[in-house]
């Protein structure tokens, strides 16, 4: 399980409690012991998360700088978790 969110890293994942890709991400930081914070989106469309992921979806994840999100260019985070456990290694 995740540290509180005082004593997490800059590690961030923006999602929901219902959102299964959300929790499939959560599960795999969990299993490789990364310490994140769960950002809970209420919103998808407001201007905070579109600045996160301009598509408006959950999940996405911050480390540092660096957030990941899926597009349909590139990778789709929510059908590819094991890319986010490869990428953080």
């Amino acid at each position: 399980m995740a540290e509180p969110a005082a004593a997490a890293s800059t590690r961030k994942l923006y999602g929901y409690e219902l959102s299964s890709n959300s929790v499939r991400i959560a599960a795999l930081l969990n299993e490789k012991g990364l310490d994140y914070e769960l950002v809970v989106v209420d919103d998808t469309k407001s201007p905070e998360f579109l600045a996160i992921n301009p598509l408006g979806q959950v999940p996405a994840f911050q480390d540092g700088d660096d957030i990941l999100f899926g597009t349909p260019k590139k990778f789709n985070l929510s059908d590819s978790p094991e890319l986010i456990v490869s990428i953080l290694g």
